[in-house]
């Protein structure tokens, strides 16, 4: 999209959700990402999407805690609610070991041979310029960018993420145990998990909060919308080195970050 042709007097969940339509259709379309769709990504290929999003998120929720009272990004920091670290984790190590109470910690599913092989001793590239991204954006002086890394990662569990657990229970017959990921919690501290419709109050809920934290601030919301094609990029090339999907399929879809 045309920078000259975006009405920066739009909220920036509005901003987000219109400047982002291609890319997000590219990432969606991806050979990676049909085949997790579509469940004809092998188990082990799985399990290092999770590695690698085991990172990402490690880096992100990071720089998130660090800057937990910055004014753009205050409102939308709710880790009791988002965050996804420990439970990418603890997926991680239901799906490499049986009993997982062998493989309970990174340090510890970080030695098995899944891992070593692809990961040590350095991050495939895709994975680490989007980590030392994330890394930079938290030493900044202004880390105000890290509210469109939040929303394409959270909105896109919330919606698309839902998608592929109901794939993945089906393709290799996990456990919820193994799918805790896609898991969250109820808005307002309610006991039990979020449903669908609890997940639609979620996302309605973040783009509230994003729009409540930027503000009618032009300069954020410029950085914002700028960031955000990044992030779907760095988003996409981890999709890519999952591979290509057998021929002939024509791919799925995933819901889209707004439903």
């Amino acid at each position: 999209m045309d920078p000259k042709s975006i009405d920066f007097s739009q909220p920036i969940s509005v901003l987000l959700k219109d400047t982002t339509r291609q890319v997000h259709g590219n990432v969606e379309n991806s050979p990676g990402a049909r085949a997790l769709v579509n469940g004809t990504l092998s188990r082990d290929g799985y399990i290092k999407y999770m590695f690698m999003l085991w990172h990402l998120y490690d880096a992100l929720e990071s720089a998130l805690d660090q800057h937990s009272l910055q004014p753009t990004l205050a409102p939308s920091y709710n880790p009791a609610i988002l965050r996804r670290c420990d439970a990418i984790s603890s997926d991680i190590s239901h799906l490499l070991s049986s009993p997982p109470s062998f493989l309970t910690s990174p340090k510890e599913w970080q030695t098995h041979p899944l891992y070593t092989s692809t990961f040590v001793p350095s991050l495939p590239t895709s994975l680490s310029q989007y980590t030392a991204r994330l890394r930079a954006l938290s030493h900044s002086s202004d880390p105000t960018p890290l509210l469109a890394h939040s929303y394409v990662r959270y909105l896109g569990d919330l919606s698309g993420g839902q998608c592929i657990r109901r794939v993945l229970k089906r393709t290799y017959g996990l456990q919820d145990n193994s799918m805790s990921f896609y898991e969250f919690r109820k808005l307002g501290g309610e006991v039990g998990e979020a449903g669908v419709g609890d997940m639609r109050k979620l996302k309605e809920w973040f783009k509230a909060v994003m729009d409540e934290g930027v503000g009618d601030d032009v300069t954020k919301k410029r950085k914002i919308v700028e960031e955000v094609q990044l992030a779907f990029r760095f988003n996409g090339a981890l999709l890519d080195a999952l591979g290509d999907p057998p021929e002939g399929d024509e791919g799925g879809s995933w819901s889209d970050l707004d439903d």
